[in-house]
């Protein structure tokens, strides 16, 4: 991927996947960076399971606490989903969109620059759609036992092809 001079926001030169995703999310990551936070945005795979509950388990029970060096149960995570509403692309582009223009460090476009977050956001709703099929959108709500971030959200996305977490976060 890179960025056109003029006309539209990003041009595709390869089929999109998981990799140029992260980037992707990484480079709007970057932009809302700042001197007091860090912001993190990535598509984790998550591992092989027989049920989406036993899958974030396993994703989560892999989590090192830094202080004891050892990883805490997933009943620790106290891990629950709840489907999200409207379409794969609606919950995305709400997601998306959120998180990349509505927090407290995101990038102040201004009324006349509305075109850019409108394309930004649909080009990153179309680009997972394309990689990862026809999925479901469940948000992830955990009460961690260790320092996760300062602000998060997780978002699980099932496919045929597989599961991934979504992970949206802001650290002060």
């Amino acid at each position: 991927l890179h960025f056109a001079h003029a006309g539209s926001v990003f041009m595709e030169q390869s089929p999109a996947t998981i990799h140029s995703l992260n980037k992707l999310l990484e480079l709007v990551a970057y932009l809302n960076q700042g001197a007091d936070h860090n912001c993190t945005y990535e598509l984790i795979e998550l591992p092989s399971a027989a049920t989406l509950n036993e899958a974030l388990a396993a994703y989560f029970e892999s989590i090192v606490n830094w202080r004891t060096k050892r990883p805490h149960p997933a009943s620790d995570w106290h891990i629950s989903v709840s489907p999200m509403s409207g379409t794969p692309s609606e919950a995305l582009q709400s997601v998306v969109d959120e998180w990349f223009f509505q927090t407290h460090c995101s990038p102040q476009l201004g009324e006349r620059r509305a075109w850019v977050r409108k394309n930004v956001v649909s080009f990153v709703v179309q680009e997972i759609l394309e990689v990862l099929g026809a999925l479901s959108v469940d948000e992830v709500l955990t009460s961690p036992p260790l320092w996760y971030e300062g602000t998060w959200q997780d978002i699980a996305l099932s496919s045929e092809h597989g599961r991934w977490l979504l992970h949206f976060g802001i650290t002060d």
